[in-house]
């Protein structure tokens, strides 16, 4: 995706159990680690841009620019997990750092604190990300579901791919954006490999991964949930399950990273920079 400021990006390849995953870096400052969604990739957080912070921004495997091997076990979502924390220990090693997810990416982030805790997590931010489905006739249905899809897929390739998820209701503000973005958009979706989308769905589709219970989240103390107003659908989660940490964007669908940066980029800084006060003045009353 194109960014609309001067930013200089740097791609780095790191080897993972024989796996070669890209990192995609920008700004400087304290790390924020951004997961993209299904069928996007690292460039898809261009645009995310916020004073003080380094994004580093990684192509999950199947994605991008990293390895899209053949194999389903890779896709597996303990597989990816430990992937993210061989990345985080290269990447950061000891230093704290902030998780960011959007959709599959946001579903990850949320199964890699419930996993592995949240003592390097210095804050978890989740877009429009649910936390799994608990009903087990309803998890059978999407299963169903995504295996028809990954199916198609892969007899009918990424061209018919883009032009079926870009339809899909829970997309329709995208139809506002400009025609750049839309071609950015379909461009991204098309380049993706037809097995690497089959093999996500079949592992990391929401059929697949677990039902995370919600108080398990209490262990992280400090969270955003964004949703936007016009997805009524995540709008509803975050209100339910998310009230006390949750914002919701007017006039935007489910990316809005996408539909409205610069809305995104403030809303995501005043919350850290409300974090940042707070921890400094419980320092400062500790003294």
């Amino acid at each position: 995706m194109k960014n609309t400021q001067k930013m200089n990006f740097k791609d780095q390849m790191i080897e993972i159990n024989h796996l070669q995953f890209r990192i995609r870096r920008h700004g400087k400052g304290k790390p924020i680690l951004a997961l993209h969604g299904f069928a996007q990739n690292a460039e898809s957080w261009d645009r995310l841009s916020i004073d003080g912070y380094e994004v580093f921004a990684l192509d999950l495997i199947g994605h991008g620019k990293s390895d899209k091997p053949i194999d389903q076990e890779p896709y597996q979502l303990n597989a990816i997990l430990d992937q993210i924390h061989q990345i985080i220990h290269q990447l950061f090693k000891d230093r704290s750092f902030i998780l960011l997810g959007y959709s599959m990416g946001g579903r990850i982030a949320l199964n890699y604190v419930e996993t592995y805790g949240s003592n390097s997590v210095d804050d978890l931010i989740i877009e429009s990300s649910s936390l799994g489905i608990s009903d087990e006739k309803r998890r059978l249905k999407r299963r169903t579901s995504d295996e028809k899809l990954a199916s198609e897929i892969e007899n009918k390739g990424t061209t018919w791919f883009s032009e079926f998820w870009g339809g899909l209701p829970i997309f329709a503000s995208q139809k506002n954006l400009d025609q750049s973005l839309k071609n950015a958009l379909h461009k991204q979706r098309i380049e993706n490999s037809p097995h690497a989308l089959a093999l996500t769905l079949r592992s990391t589709g929401q059929g697949q991964i677990p039902a995370i219970k919600n108080e398990r989240l209490k262990m992280q103390e400090k969270m955003l949930y964004l949703a936007g107003a016009l997805d009524l659908k995540y709008t509803k989660l975050a209100r339910t399950h998310f009230k006390d940490v949750s914002v919701i964007v007017s006039g935007v669908g489910h990316n809005i990273h996408l539909e409205a940066p610069v809305e995104y980029n403030r809303l995501i800084k005043a919350h850290l920079e409300k974090e940042k006060y707070e921890n400094q003045a419980h320092l400062d009353s500790s003294n």
